[in-house]
This record gives structure tokens, sequence and C-alpha cells, in this order.
């Protein structure tokens, strides 16, 4: 359980990495946050912190 929640964090920072990034991307770019490409670009780290949470959830229930 101690592993997962030292993924789970690591994760949550790479999100918000990737989302302050994507947003300065795309001020530089249009002058504006593009907000299809942070959506784009925040999926799979979602899906990802979703499936580790299932799983965390099964493995408690056994």
């Amino acid at each position: 359980m101690n592993k997962t929640k030292r993924y789970v964090k690591s994760l949550i920072f790479v999100m918000l990495g990737l989302l302050i990034g994507e947003v300065l991307l795309g001020i530089i770019k249009k002058g504006a946050i593009d907000w299809d490409s942070i959506g784009s670009v925040l999926f799979l780290p979602f899906l990802i912190l979703f499936v580790i949470f299932i799983v965390s959830l099964y493995k408690e229930d056994q």
C-alpha cells in the first residue's frame, strides 16, 4: 500500500507538471489557454491513476 501511495504522489506531480507546461505552451503559442490540448495531455495520467485506484480498492477487499 505504501508503494501505491508513492506511485500516486509521483503521478500527481507529473500531471501537475504536464498541466503547467501545457498551459504555458498554449499561452506562448496562441496567447490563450488551449483547453483541447490540456485534455488530451492529461487523459492518460488520469486513466492510470483511475486504474491504480481500482486495483488498490480490489486488493483491500481481499
